[in-house]
């Protein structure tokens, strides 16, 4: 299984209206008075998933949980930052949560980011892949489902389209700048925009949600040790949203392979600094 295939269940609008892709319809009610009754049409639909399938009770909630945390931490004043911005879903939410922060999207897509631009007027856009090194790269879309488009091919359905993109550390981008929380959704390519991301974490010590699985992982050349042991040694622990949300202890290792094999625990996870900012 994958988690936008899972936790995006737009089947049932693109059923009704024929041929117009579900990520099309998405983007248009992003931020529009439609968007909570999206949100609460994929509740239903994730809570009926639920029911055929129960072992995967905490991916089928995930959306849920990651809602109750954000509420919890990010403050009206909170400068965040989504990287992997997509069609802005997570970053609407963060603008509503955070109305009186500074707040940065990062998407290298070009048409994406105009997009953004215009959707989101009072974010300041990046329209570049973030890295742990400043130049170019071949930036694969996924022409059916783009939300799975990144560094490396990956994703199980549709055609993938290359494009070259600029790349960059988000050390150079956000100087001096607080960051209180990111968002990261980049297809693998986590690890590595963490590692040219060592100076806002060092200076901030932002809470980091972060996507992680197994098979973007591979594409990348990585495993769950990998990531672990990085952020352990930047002073971080990592939790399931819903340890998260309980105030459980956080995953050792074996924890985060376990949690990423099925039946799942999360696709997503929380990342906290254990250590004052330096």
């Amino acid at each position: 299984m994958n988690s936008k295939a899972t936790a995006r269940p737009i089947q049932l609008l693109s059923t009704l209206v024929g041929s117009v892709s579900r990520e099309r319809i998405k983007s248009l009610l992003v931020r529009t008075p439609a968007e909570g009754p999206l949100k609460a049409l994929r509740t239903v639909w994730e809570l009926r998933q639920l029911r055929e399938h129960p072992e995967l009770h905490a991916i089928y909630t995930e959306g849920l949980v990651i809602d109750r945390v954000l509420e919890r931490i990010v403050r009206a004043d909170s400068n965040c930052v989504d990287i992997g911005c997509h069609i802005g879903s997570t970053l609407s939410q963060l603008l509503k949560l955070a109305p009186r922060g500074h707040h940065a999207a990062f998407e290298p897509i070009p048409n994406k980011a105009e997009w953004l631009r215009r959707r989101f007027p009072e974010v300041e856009v990046f329209e570049v892949a973030l890295a742990d090194r400043a130049g170019e790269a071949t930036f694969y879309i996924n022409t059916k489902l783009t939300g799975f488009s990144g560094l490396q091919r990956h994703g199980d359905e549709g055609e993938h389209e290359a494009l070259t993109v600029r790349t960059a550390r988000l050390d150079e981008l956000l100087v001096d700048r607080p960051v209180d929380f990111i968002k990261l959704d980049v297809e693998g390519g986590e690890l590595a925009v963490l590692k040219g991301a060592t100076g806002v974490l060092e200076r901030w010590r932002p809470r980091i949600l972060f996507e992680c699985t197994k098979s973007s992982m591979t594409a990348h050349g990585i495993e769950a040790a990998d990531m672990f042991g990085w952020l352990e040694a930047q002073g971080y622990a990592i939790w399931t949203p819903s340890a998260y949300l309980a105030g459980a202890r956080p995953l050792d290792l074996d924890g985060l392979v376990a949690a990423q094999t099925y039946p799942f625990q999360a696709f997503n996870f929380f990342t906290e600094s254990v250590k004052a900012p330096g």
